[in-house]
């Protein structure tokens, strides 16, 4: 889930590194800068605060070229369980599977 976030520096909206196996994404959306007092005694401090999500995951579990182009659809990002994993492609298995019967029919008939 997105959080707001504080940085020193103004942000780039996604910053992906990939090692051999896994992606790290950072996502900085709707950036402003804003005056922040962390402290009663301190110094009012300029910080560039945004909505944020960080997303380590292994590779091929996101499409990475997708999230740079897109990257408000990622904000929210979290990975599937392997059991919502399992009933997404029982319920893909389902529809396609109606759909070679239909096509089926449709050839046969």
């Amino acid at each position: 889930m997105p959080v707001r976030a504080s940085f020193d520096t103004e942000q780039n909206a996604v910053k992906i590194c990939e090692t051999e196996d896994t992606v790290f994404v950072s996502i900085c959306l709707n950036g402003e800068w804003t005056e922040r007092k962390y402290d009663a005694n301190e110094e009012t401090q300029r910080v560039w605060e945004c909505d944020y999500n960080e997303i380590i995951t292994d590779k091929g579990k996101i499409d990475v070229d997708d999230v740079k182009a897109n990257p408000e659809r990622y904000l929210s990002w979290t990975e599937k369980t392997m059991a919502e994993t399992i009933a997404d492609l029982t319920n893909e298995n389902k529809m396609l599977t109606q759909c070679l019967l239909e096509m089926s029919e449709t050839v046969y008939a």
